[in-house]
């Protein structure tokens, strides 16, 4: 991330793990070894969603996309008056 220090750095994160773990089983695309790691993986990403920009809770897609849509307009605006 240092390398880009003005980059708009935005994390989307799942509800809670609870629900991510729904998730992936609801889709029935994995096996229990693939989604466990999956999970793991998510769990390390979280730890670091201070070093993001911004942070953005996934409950609907809809909500989330219009969420990170105003926040890079957002951004892109005030670097247009820096």
């Amino acid at each position: 991330m240092a390398s880009v220090p003005d980059a708009v750095r935005i994390f989307i994160a799942p509800p809670s793990m609870d629900i991510l773990e729904e998730r992936l089983r609801g889709r029935g695309t994995e096996n229990e070894e693939t989604t466990r790691k999956r999970v793991e993986v998510a769990q390390k990403e979280l730890a670091q969603k201070e070093q993001y920009s911004t942070i953005i809770i996934n409950d609907s897609i809809e909500e989330a996309v219009s969420e990170v849509q105003k926040y890079i307009h957002q951004q892109t605006q005030r670097k247009k008056t820096v």
